[in-house]
């Protein structure tokens, strides 16, 4: 049985933490600070808790998959470059034999994991091609497909495709808790929620469910959590409307200072035509490396901030959509690509 709860902040996660029973349930969390936070609270209610009944859903998947096949090595990514630039001294293009083929096909493969070890997937994506010829990806498929094949011939798995792995292949038998629970957050990934509903179909599963998933707060969330039921998570998603007559300027800048007081200068900018401090939001890839810099000049011009509130840029749909359409005209192809552009 599946079922779903909304999980608006820690308080409501403390009260439902008070029926866990340590001896018969698994929560699993997306990352250790999550597991130490429920495990810590476990102990206020329990004299004694076991060292499985919380686990990181990734030691959980790796654990499933061992159990399918006791002689699966699951390996970390460095690892797994390493043993490509060994396999592909054999290879007869000069590119395919350099390390960083080697860290690109890894992350190929791992957009891909769940196409690759589908027992059709030559001719679903022979299928694909003849839809989509413009798109120049065979010799990228062909080399991450042999590597896979290879992978596959000596039991090796990389970390981030275990998952993938995992489809349709469960040990439900190797499973002995009464119920698992799912407290993945905004982390939760499309191949994670087909899994949670196949373990649903032989033992009880709550679903933990943020609340941006439930509210209008992140569409990508509620996206990800609408997979599981949509008479169960119901919310119409509003067809949006976005000005097509809006303006992008862009600018290089020799200097993350200059960068930094060209930001500052828009946002000065925006205020005295009456924008309001809550409508204008700065993006960047990697803002800690040039906060100090900028918050001094944010503070020097008076300009509140509200760093708190932190989104990945690609969580955005339209930011997916433009980013899908760059990487596959550019023949950087990857399967979401493709399923955003189709």
């Amino acid at each position: 049985m599946l079922k779903f709860i909304e999980v608006l902040n820690t308080t409501d996660k403390k009260r439902l933490l008070k029926d866990f029973k340590p001896d018969q349930h698994l929560w699993l969390t997306s990352d250790i600070k999550s597991q130490i936070f429920v495990t810590q609270q476990l102990k206020k209610n329990h004299s004694s808790i076991s060292n499985n009944c919380v686990k990181r859903v990734t030691d959980f998947w790796n654990q499933l998959l061992s159990l399918t096949d006791s002689k699966t090595h699951i390996l970390p990514r460095s690892f797994l470059v390493l043993i490509y630039q060994q396999w592909a001294n054999y290879r007869e293009r000069n590119w395919e034999k350099s390390k960083e083929t080697g860290y690109l096909i890894c992350e190929y493969i791992e957009t891909l994991s769940h196409l690759l070890q589908h027992p059709m997937r030559d001719s679903l994506v022979r299928e694909w091609n003849k839809k989509n010829k413009n798109v120049l990806w065979s010799k990228w498929y062909d080399l991450a497909s042999d590597f896979w094949d290879y992978l596959k011939q000596n039991n090796i798995v990389e970390s981030s495709w275990v998952a993938s792995c995992l489809l349709d292949k469960i040990p439900y038998e190797r499973i002995k808790f009464t119920e698992i629970v799912f407290d993945l957050g905004v982390n939760l990934d499309r191949i994670e929620a087909e899994l949670v509903q196949q373990i649903s179909k032989k033992t009880d599963t709550t679903v933990l469910i943020p609340s941006s998933a439930s509210h209008k707060t992140n569409d990508y969330t509620f996206a990800i959590y609408q997979l599981f039921d949509q008479k169960k998570i119901s919310r119409p998603m509003e067809k949006k409307i976005y000005n097509t007559k809006s303006i992008i300027t862009l600018k290089k800048f020799t200097t993350p200072l200059s960068e930094v007081k060209d930001i500052v200068s828009q946002i000065t900018s925006a205020l005295k035509r009456n924008i309001s401090a809550n409508q204008i939001t700065v993006l960047a890839p990697h803002i800690e490396n040039y906060w100090t810099c900028l918050n001094s000049y944010l503070i020097r011009e008076k300009i509140p901030v509200n760093k708190s509130q932190i989104v990945s840029l690609n969580t955005f749909p339209f930011i997916q959509f433009w980013l899908a359409k760059i990487e596959t005209h550019l023949s950087i192809a990857k399967y979401e690509n493709m399923e955003i552009i189709c």
